[in-house]
């Protein structure tokens, strides 16, 4: 198995980030794997993102709407751009935020953006498709108004990246299934679900990712 990254090209450096060829991908053990030196920050970041030929957003999600999910690593966000269109917006989990260091997350974070753009996965039918990433700007709490904190705090904001997709209609599978829509689906309409899911794992797991977070 060829588990290069090869459209686009990558340098060297961002290169070896990817870890297509050790399934254990997102395991604490190999983000802090002694053998790779890189450190990983938003430069680093920024760097994979223009490699890889994801677009950045100047999108925002709506912080009036509640999350439409949460999970051990991040938090799931939403926006409506249109009557058609809406983006759910994953970002670092505020738990991830206190508990993790920074590099750590960004290893995560371009990790998953490496798997996505992956030459075997980007584009696949059944996979979400990366649409592009914008800003989650985290700024410590508001003190004395005067200049020299003002000054002093801004060394405390902290940028961190956030990838958007596409929002299925009916939102995730759980949801679906409880929904009419869901319900009213015939044996045969089940099991093409079914078959749609096994594929996109089996397409992941032939180009060396374990998901290893599936619910519906």
């Amino acid at each position: 198995m060829d588990s290069s990254i090869t459209d686009p090209p990558l340098p060297s450096f961002i290169a070896n980030l990817s870890t297509f060829n050790d399934p254990r991908l997102f395991s604490s053990n190999l983000l802090s794997a002694p053998g790779n030196p890189l450190s990983c920050n938003l430069i680093t970041f920024l760097a994979a993102v223009q490699n890889l030929e994801v677009e950045i957003l100047p999108l925002q999600w709506q912080s009036t709407r509640s999350l439409i999910g949460k999970g051990g690593t991040s938090q799931i966000s939403q926006a409506v751009i249109n009557l058609e269109t809406s983006i759910a917006f994953k970002r670092v989990s505020e738990q991830d935020k206190l508990r993790l260091d920074d590099e750590e997350i960004f290893r995560r974070i371009i990790s998953e953006i490496l798997v996505l753009a992956h030459e075997g996965i980007r584009g696949h039918p059944n996979i979400l498709e990366l649409q592009g990433v914008s800003w989650d700007v985290s700024s410590p709490p508001k003190g004395n108004s005067s200049e020299i904190q003002s000054a002093e705090s801004m060394k405390d904001t902290k940028i961190w990246p956030v990838l958007l997709f596409e929002m299925s209609r009916y939102g995730d599978l759980g949801r679906f299934a409880a929904l009419p829509a869901g319900r009213s689906l015939d044996h045969s309409a089940r099991l093409d679900i079914c078959l749609q899911i096994g594929t996109a794992l089996a397409t992941m797991n032939s180009n060396g990712v374990v998901h290893g977070d599936i619910k519906p």
